[in-house]
């Protein structure tokens, strides 16, 4: 299982699809599935994250873009591990 997971990572395009700015977030802004439907990489974090945090493993998140790390604290907090 974790060998698929960490190649459908590596498989996901790093181009601007990372957000899809088809309108999925709704007005007023508001925390829920939605943040994490409308991205497959943050899917494929949704799903790394709930199989390696009960086994009791750290994970490191890096990214440069700042629009990723913000989408990335939304998606912490609502999951809370923040």
């Amino acid at each position: 299982m974790m060998t698929m997971l960490m190649t459908q990572v590596r498989v996901i395009p790093g181009d601007d699809d990372d957000v899809d700015d088809t309108g999925v977030e709704p007005e007023p802004f508001e925390l829920g599935e939605h943040l994490i439907t409308a991205s497959d990489k943050l899917c494929v974090v949704d799903q790394l994250l709930a199989y390696l945090r009960p086994l009791g493993h750290k994970v490191l998140i890096y990214s440069q873009m700042t629009r990723v790390l913000d989408i990335l604290q939304d998606y912490l907090g609502y999951r809370g591990v923040l």
